[in-house]
């Protein structure tokens, strides 16, 4: 997760940056996405990513994937 919200998110250019980055961050701990890690794929890690940072903002899935 540390990657994901650290590396990937503040380069995507998305507007109220800090509420929509705390939001996708709580998404991903409810989904216990850091323990899961080990269990699944990088393109599993992405589309789970992807899914969450797209349901709290209107990031295409290509900005997403350009950006990791």
């Amino acid at each position: 997760m540390g990657y994901y919200t650290t590396n990937i998110l503040p380069r995507l250019g998305i507007t109220n940056l800090e509420v929509q980055i705390r939001l996708i961050a709580k998404e991903l701990e409810r989904m216990n996405f850091d323990d899961n890690v080990n269990s699944m794929t990088r393109s599993e890690q992405e589309e789970v990513f992807i899914s969450v940072v797209q349901k709290y903002s209107k990031v295409s899935k290509e900005t997403i994937r350009a950006s990791s």
